[in-house]
Order: C-alpha cells, then sequence, then structure tokens
C-alpha cells in the first residue's frame, strides 16, 4: 500500500463485551492504524475515516486480557471484541482520549456512513428527510428547513460544531445557513430537550458534527462533484487536512460552490428559482491529555431566487392562480437570478478550550460570534428610475449574536457522572428598508444540572435549568418611538432511563418540559413576507410557549439480521404559536396575497417513527420506513395548519463487500408514499392536494482509476416523472413539484504521506 493513493472512506465500528457475561464494558482503548478511541457506555465504538488496507486492531481495558486482531479493511467493518478477565492482576493502564458523549435517554436517529455519502448535494433540510419522524417545511424548490414530529422554526435547535445557529430562522422561508459537506455525522434528538441544548429546544436539536482533526500527518481529504439533471446543477466540493509532525497541532480547510437553474416539474419550468452558493470552513486544534484549544469559522453565502408564479399583482390574478393547474410565469431563465429573489450570508467564529483539571473533572469553555445578513428583494423595483437602478433590497436584516458557555463534567465513580454549566447570549437585531419586523435586542443568561447514574443494564438521568431571557424593542408607531420590554424566565426539568434488554436491544424512557418565549416577528410582524408571498401580521400579546413531552423507543442494534428502531410520542404544548390562515386575501400596493395571524392555542402533538433494516441475506436487506402524526388543536376544537401528513417508505438494497475491480457494488430502490393530509383546518386557502407515490433509484461502485480509487455514484428521484403538490410545500398553491432528476455523485479521495 506503500506510495499508493489511498481510499480513506472506512469506518471501523464494533462492540466490546464480557466474554463470560456478555455485558457492555465502557472505556475500553482501541486504536487502529493511527487512530484511537475508546468504548462508550453500551460497549460501542467507531474509528475513521480508515484507507482500504490491513489493520492491527488493539484493544486494552484494566482487568481483561489485551485483545488483538488483523482485519483486511475494504469497506466499513463492524467487529464484536469478546473481552476475557485477566488471571493475574495487571500493571496500570493509563488511558487518554475523552470519554465519548453520554447515550442520549430520549429517542435520537443518527445519519453517517453511506446514508450520508449519498445525500452528498442536497440541503441540509432535504438530507434529514432521510431520517423517520423528520420531514421539511418547503418554499419552492430550493429552501427547506427541517421539522421533528411536525415542529420546525425556533422550536428546533441546530448546533453547527457545538455552537447553536443563530439566524433570522423565524421565517418558514429560511433555510439552515449550513453547508452539510462539513458534517460528518448528523444526530437527531427527538423530543424536548431544553435542559443540555437550551430554551426553544421544543421539538427537538440537530447536531451536525464535523470528523474530529486528523491524528495522522498525512496530507489527505477529498473532492466531491455533484451534477443533476432537472435544474443543471453543478456543486464542487474540496476538503483537506492535515497534523503537523513536529507538534500537536492539526487543521481542516473546506469549500463548496453550487449552482442550479430553474427547477422543471414534469409539464413547465418554474421561473426564477435559480440559485447559487459559496460556502468555505476553517479550523485548527492544539490537543494535549490535560489541555486543549481548538478555532473554527464558516462563512456561508446564498443567492436565492423566488418563484416569481407566486407573486401576482391584484386579486383576480390571485384567484385565477389558486384555481389553475399550471403557473402563468413558466419561462425558463436559466442560471440567471431575478426579482424576487434573497440573499444569505451567515458568519461563524468560535473558539473552545478544555482542561482536564483531575483525573475525571474536565473543564470546557466555549465562546463565539456570529454575524447573520439577510436580504430581500421583491418582484418589482422602485418606480423612480434612479432608486431602481441601485437596486438595493427592500427588507434587509442584520443579526449580531455573541454566546459563551462554561462546562463541567465530573465522574464520581464508575456509576455517577455529573454535568453542569452556565451560558449566556447577547444579540442584537438591526433593518434598512421596509418595515417588517423592528430593531430588538435581546439578554439571556442560563445555569443547568445533569447528573447521569450507570448501571450494567441501565443508565437514569434527571436534569434542571434554569433560564432568563430580556428582549427589548424598538418600533416607530403613529410617529412615536415605543420600547416595550419584555422579560422572560422560567425552570425546566427532565427524567429519562436507558434500559438494555439485551446485547441487541435498548428500550428509552423520557418526559421533559420545554418552553419558548415568543419570536419578535410573531410579536411585531407587519405586511408583506415577500419571501413566502403572504401578509403576516403579529400579536404583542402573546404569551409563552409551556410544552409536556413524553417519548418511548425501542432501539435495536448490532445484529446480524435486524436493526432499527420504533418510537412513540406525545406532546403537549400550552399556548402553541402558529400562523392561522385569514381567508379572502388582500390587495396591496405590491401585488395580492393571502394573509396570516400568529394566534395561540392547546395544542397536542402524538405519533409514532418506525425504521427498520431487515438483513435477508449477506447482500440483500430491506429497509420499511413509516412516519405517522397526529396534530390537534384542542383550544379551537380543529386540526393545525402546515403538520405533514402520514407517508412511508420501503427501501431493498443489494450490497457485496468487495467484487473484483468494483469493490462495494450497490443497487437500491425505493418506494415512497405520502398520503393526503385530511387533518387540515377548513379555512385553508385550497385543499390539500391528493396522496402521491415516489419511485427513486441508486447504484454506485468503487472503481480504480490508474490506482486511485474512485467513487461514483448514480440516482434517480421521481423516476415516473409524476406531476404532484405536497402539502408541506407553502407554493403548492401555484406550482407542482420537481420532476425526474437524474444525479451523479463523484468522490476522489488522497492521502499523500510525507515519509514517503
Amino acid at each position: 500500500m506503500a506510495g499508493q493513493p489511498a481510499h480513506c472512506h472506512y469506518y471501523l465500528t464494533g462492540r466490546i463485551l464480557h466474554s463470560v457475561e456478555g455485558a457492555a464494558l465502557a472505556d475500553a482503548r482501541i486504536t487502529a492504524g493511527p487512530l484511537e478511541t475508546q468504548s462508550d457506555e453500551r460497549g460501542r465504538f467507531r474509528i475513521g475515516p480508515l484507507c482500504r488496507g490491513t489493520y492491527i486492531v488493539q484493544v486494552v481495558l484494566p482487568g481483561f486480557r489485551p485483545f488483538t486482531d488483523t482485519v483486511l479493511l475494504a469497506g466499513d467493518y463492524h467487529l464484536q471484541v469478546p473481552m476475557v478477565p485477566a488471571v493475574q492482576e495487571l500493571e496500570e493502564v493509563e488511558v487518554f482520549g475523552a470519554r465519548p458523549a453520554a447515550t442520549p435517554v430520549q429517542a435520537s436517529s443518527h445519519l453517517y456512513g453511506h446514508e450520508l455519502r449519498e445525500a452528498r448535494g442536497e440541503s441540509l433540510g432535504e438530507t434529514l428527510r432521510r431520517m423517520a419522524g423528520i420531514s421539511v417545511l418547503q418554499t419552492g424548490p430550493s429552501i427547506a428547513k427541517p421539522l421533528i414530529h411536525g415542529l420546525t422554526g425556533n422550536r428546533i435547535l441546530i448546533l453547527n460544531n457545538g455552537v447553536r445557529l443563530e439566524g433570522q430562522q423565524w421565517g418558514s422561508e429560511h433555510a439552515p445557513e449550513i453547508d452539510p459537506f462539513i458534517a460528518e455525522e448528523l444526530i437527531v434528538i427527538k423530543g424536548a430537550d431544553c435542559v443540555r441544548y437550551g430554551s426553544d429546544a421544543i421539538g427537538g436539536v440537530v447536531l451536525v458534527n464535523p470528523r474530529p482533526l486528523p491524528d495522522s500527518v498525512a496530507l489527505s481529504g477529498e473532492f466531491n462533484w455533484v451534477g443533476m439533471s432537472n435544474n443543471r446543477e453543478g456543486v464542487i466540493s474540496a476538503i483537506a487536512e492535515q497534523r503537523l509532525k513536529a507538534l500537536p497541532l492539526a487543521w481542516r480547510l473546506q469549500g463548496t460552490l453550487r449552482r442550479a437553474a430553474c427547477t422543471r416539474t414534469p409539464d413547465y419550468y418554474l421561473q426564477n428559482t435559480a440559485y447559487r452558493e459559496d460556502n468555505f470552513s476553517a479550523a485548527w486544534g492544539w490537543k494535549r491529555y490535560h489541555f486543549g484549544i481548538e478555532g473554527y469559522f464558516s462563512h456561508f453565502s446564498a443567492d436565492l431566487g423566488i418563484f416569481s408564479g407566486a407573486h401576482l399583482h391584484n386579486l383576480t390574478d390571485l384567484n385565477h392562480a389558486l384555481s389553475l393547474q399550471r403557473p402563468t410565469d413558466t419561462l425558463n431563465t436559466g442560471y440567471h437570478i431575478n426579482r424576487p429573489s434573497q440573499q444569505v450570508r451567515h458568519d461563524l467564529a468560535k473558539v473552545q478550550a478544555y482542561l482536564r483539571q483531575s483525573e475525571g473533572t474536565k473543564w470546557t469553555l466555549t465562546t463565539a460570534g456570529q454575524l447573520n445578513r439577510r436580504s430581500e428583494y421583491d418582484k418589482h423595483g422602485p418606480l423612480n428610475d434612479s432608486l431602481a437602478a441601485l437596486n438595493r433590497p427592500e427588507l434587509q436584516f442584520d443579526l449580531s449574536t455573541f454566546t459563551t458557555e462554561l462546562l463541567w463534567q465530573h465522574d464520581y465513580s464508575q456509576s455517577w457522572l455529573a454535568t453542569a454549566g452556565i451560558n449566556g447570549a447577547t444579540q442584537y437585531n438591526t433593518y434598512s428598508g421596509r418595515y417588517f419586523i423592528p430593531y430588538y435586542r435581546n439578554y439571556s443568561a442560563a445555569l443547568f444540572y445533569i447528573q447521569r447514574y450507570r448501571r450494567t443494564m441501565t443508565e437514569w438521568e434527571a436534569g434542571v435549568r434554569y433560564d432568563y431571557r430580556w428582549m427589548q424593542v424598538k418600533k416607530y408607531e403613529d410617529g412615536q418611538l415605543l420600547r416595550p420590554q419584555y422579560v422572560y424566565e422560567r425552570l425546566n426539568m427532565h427524567a429519562g432511563m436507558l434500559w438494555r434488554l439485551s446485547l441487541h436491544a435498548d428500550l428509552h424512557v423520557h418526559v421533559g418540559t420545554a418552553w419558548r418565549p415568543p419570536a419578535v416577528n410573531e410579536l411585531y410582524s407587519e405586511g408583506l413576507h415577500h419571501g413566502v408571498a403572504a401578509l403576516e401580521y403579529g400579536n404583542p400579546n402573546l404569551l409563552p410557549e409551556q410544552a409536556f413531552s413524553t417519548s418511548l423507543s425501542l432501539d435495536v442494534h448490532d445484529h446480524d439480521v435486524l436493526a432499527g428502531e420504533l418510537t412513540l410520542y406525545h406532546t403537549r404544548i400550552i399556548r402553541f404559536i402558529y400562523l392561522k390562515p385569514q381567508p379572502p386575501p388582500q390587495l396591496t400596493i405590491q401585488g395580492a396575497f393571502p394573509v396570516f395571524v400568529y394566534d395561540q392555542t392547546d395544542a397536542r402533538f402524538s405519533g409514532l417513527d418506525a425504521a427498520v433494516t431487515v438483513r435477508l441475506s449477506r447482500a440483500w436487506s430491506v429497509a420499511p420506513r413509516l412516519s405517522l402524526l397526529y396534530a390537534y388543536d384542542a383550544g379551537n376544537q380543529d386540526d393545525l395548519p402546515l403538520m405533514p401528513p402520514h407517508n412511508g417508505s420501503v427501501m431493498v438494497r443489494w450490497q457485496r463487500p468487495a467484487a473484483g475491480p468494483f469493490l462495494d457494488p450497490f443497487v437500491s430502490l425505493t418506494v415512497e408514499h405520502v398520503l393526503q393530509q385530511r387533518r387540515a383546518p377548513g379555512d385553508d386557502f385550497a385543499p390539500p392536494p391528493p396522496a402521491f407515490t415516489l419511485w427513486s433509484a441508486s447504484l454506485g461502485a468503487t472503481v480504480r482509476l490508474g490506482g486511485q480509487p474512485l467513487d461514483v455514484q448514480l440516482s434517480g428521484t421521481n423516476l415516473t416523472d409524476l406531476a404532484y403538490r405536497n402539502y408541506m410545500n407553502r407554493f403548492r398553491y401555484y406550482a407542482d413539484e420537481m420532476g425526474r432528476n437524474i444525479v451523479l455523485r463523484l468522490t476522489v479521495p488522497f492521502s499523500i504521506n510525507p515519509s514517503h
């Protein structure tokens, strides 16, 4: 293997077990080549990315005989390690490295490995949609926000590399400002997790985790290219990383360029739906056992065209568009972005340091700053020629956020683990152009404590958190400057249990409370929200939401035949804030638009998530998935708007570990069925669209070109070119969804070892 380009996409996973009792063993040190990790509380470990080749795997745990095995790595590999108790007394072994994060007691889903690679080129929302219980709220073909159990926006926290993403996420067309190419793993914690991650986490938490900084002195990375047929989209992304040979200092650089033309439905183009992105990130880290520090910076830049057929001149045109099967604006404008459009810029900078004060005690300090700028352009510019020539946005928001968190973790023993923290944030928002939301300033602070108790077959966790938030608004009304202030404070708690039913099955039980103060748009928005082609009006008398959440989840893992999850959940939200349709549409100087107002009610959310993979043979597997959601407006005894309909899918996959010149070939076929949303309020502007069924397929393999490995994937969505509309698309009133789309993905990994 020396001197040849290496394929560095593979992961070695496994589980450490007691050879006699069969119990999972935590804190075992596992090494494979230059990488090292520890087993978690369930005895599980994961090392990677590793290059193709032969590795000597060593496992060391005090009180047990060392384990050594040779593994030929030609793909992702799973290893079960039976640790034999030592007869003689062993010498003390010092274990380096941090303890892996504790397994969440509530339901969670993970996306990594080949599943994440097969989603390259998709937005973050579309990528998350591959998990059961996750759906997206769309605004046209290019904007997708994730929903967890029917909740989205400010009720979902997204952490980018451990930092809470702070943008203008209140808009349904304000997608997360994150490049999915930075992620090695996506984790979704379903249900309220207010105690650890903060207020607003009523619906859940999305963790976008990059790979750890490298431990190898080899210069490694990969090039990705994605091409799509429907909108002629092209994506180029690259990453390079290395650890310095003389110092414990590592670095990483990453960047992505994306260009897309107008999207096409089976019968027509969606005019002015082109978009482009220019993103990059950089990271560095200095790591010792007792002390370490790392820095991270990311820049996200997106220009988005908004479907012009959703912006009508008068009420007659709007009512006509709502009744049409085909919009009037169907020109193919190619890659050019006209009005209406959006420009989004987001910068994030983070510095994090840790200190191990003594054995079992660790302090972590994280400070971060974010700057979010959002510019929105109406369909029609100013009538004044001089002003029109300046091409200024009609709306522009600048949001600055600074956060600091101090975290303390302490292992009292093998059974007790305590986590405590204090954090604070300051946030300032300004706007220019037409009024929609006012100036405001936020200050927030929080204290939390979590106690975890671990036994061989069970784990218990309980936590409590106190939040304080102060907000001041600056708003002109009738020529007078008003400065209303809002003070919110809450105490919330959660408790949960993890019960290991067997070596391959875990039961998660979780109960918790969470809260969310009303966002400034819910209080004070007023007028045209051009991105969603609607008039929205806030309510300054709104009160904070209070949620009570319970969930029960069964997780089956590391089994030769069966793997998956089954989750039952129920959430009650008192004073639930939602956008309520207010027919009929209204005519404004900018055109005719539907009207929505913010209102409150008591809401209930109950449902089921199921995702199972059954291995029929060494090569064949079948993976059914089902998501059921029942959302009810208990206050008005009606249904809630914009809730995902029941849906399910089945994927059949064939994959071989290796086959001659084509390594790891696979073929998959997926059929997805989405029911009509029959639990929708009757005061909407148009009835929910009918049910639909979509077919998709993928195939791929790793091939060698002159010794260079190349990952090739070819996939297709909506293969039957079905004309359909999705209830979860805010533009479903006007146009169909994307037609057939063929996607080609190429990945070229590289590794340059300076010693050769």
